[in-house]
């Protein structure tokens, strides 16, 4: 751990406190689960938003509203909820995204978690003028929604400060990425940071964020001396995990991971109106395993991520039962395969940490790509 980062980590262990501690201090924290859910605005009517991942937690309320083959995030998401550990959120929003996550929304609202339970209807298909006008149109009534929820009525420079306050977290995030491809801070710490930047109010995390940037400063990273590897998947912030690859001589060079880089790289220039703005930059960032655009190549996006960082394999992180991309796997993987590059599939339960049998197979890996 690179001691400047340690106050991210300690934010990152602590979710539920960090809600809670957020509703203290009247930040109206706000829950979501999706990397397309626009965060600036939500920020614009006053809400804090805080990503909900899943929780390394037993289940025992969760598994009678849920097959035991939905995934942990979604499980054990809605056992905090049932159990009240979720009661300091003022509502959590749901963007369209897998079909576990669409019919979470009637199970939140069928146990009266929340009151305030709005969705965002974001289309599959993103290729045409026709999706997105509809996806603009859908952008219009969340913002209504929360202006009625809030009581404080849409207004664009709330919402220009939202992005500008987003971007510097994107700025930093990505230096972030930036100091963990030369090895100056470890994949551990980069997952950590980018979750508690979903913890935290983000103008208050950027300026803790430029505080440790310039703490750590122009310090040299070591060579790798072991394999590099592109982390490519949904949500994967197992730290566990991540210092048991770096252990065994590895370092992860890149990831696309719909926590990390999907979520944080880009920046948002406001040309005009910013709820327009907004909407294009979310309806046209890349995209993930969730979304279809015509003409847009994941297995290729893969390729130059791998071609661009140097990387000698690629990791698969998945859920266990994520469908999404457990579908995008099979043709990744061939894609790879013909290229020359070594992949290995993770699949692992928030529940596990570093101690399951996958992450055991993942370090035989590392060794054979030392070898």
């Amino acid at each position: 751990m690179n001691p400047h980062l340690a106050a991210f980590h300690a934010l990152a262990d602590d979710p539920l406190g960090a809600i809670d501690r957020l509703d203290m201090a009247g930040k109206n924290p706000l829950g979501y689960f999706s990397a397309y859910f626009p965060v600036e605005l939500a920020m614009a009517f006053g809400y804090t938003p805080v990503r909900l991942t899943g929780f390394n937690r037993e289940i025992s309320h969760a598994d009678a509203s849920l097959q035991a083959y939905c995934c942990s995030l979604v499980r054990t998401a809605l056992e905090a909820g049932m159990a009240g550990d979720l009661v300091a959120l003022k509502g959590v929003a749901f963007t369209h995204a897998c079909d576990t996550l669409q019919r979470l929304v009637e199970i939140w609202r069928h146990h009266k978690i929340h009151d305030f339970v709005p969705v965002l209807n974001f289309p599959a298909d993103v290729s045409s003028d026709a999706a997105y006008e509809y996806f603009a149109m859908e952008m219009r009534l969340l913002a209504d929604k929360f202006a009625t929820h809030s009581g404080v009525a849409y207004d664009p420079e709330r919402l220009t400060a939202a992005i500008r306050a987003t971007n510097r977290v994107r700025a930093g995030v990505a230096k972030i990425i930036d100091l963990r491809a030369k090895g100056v801070v470890s994949f551990a710490d980069s997952i950590a940071v980018v979750r508690a930047a979903t913890l935290s109010d983000r103008a208050e995390f950027a300026d803790r964020l430029d505080d440790a940037l310039a703490a750590i400063g122009d310090l040299q990273g070591k060579p790798a001396k072991g394999p590099k590897l592109v982390f490519w998947g949904g949500v994967f912030e197992t730290r566990e995990v991540a210092e048991i690859i770096e252990n065994a001589g590895a370092r992860v060079v890149a990831d696309v991971l719909t926590n990390m880089s999907h979520s944080f790289l880009g920046h948002l220039a406001v040309m005009g109106d910013p709820l327009e703005t907004l909407a294009r930059f979310y309806f046209e960032r890349p995209v993930d395993a969730t979304k279809y655009r015509q003409g847009e190549d994941r297995a290729e996006r893969l390729l130059k991520t791998v071609r661009s960082s140097g990387a000698d394999a690629v990791v698969f992180a998945e859920l266990k039962f994520c469908e999404p991309f457990a579908f995008d796997y099979p043709f990744l993987k061939k894609r790879l395969d013909e290229h020359g590059i070594k992949s290995f599939f993770f699949e692992f339960d928030l529940w596990e940490s570093g101690s399951g049998q996958s992450a055991t197979r993942l370090e035989a890996f590392i060794e054979m790509l030392n070898a």
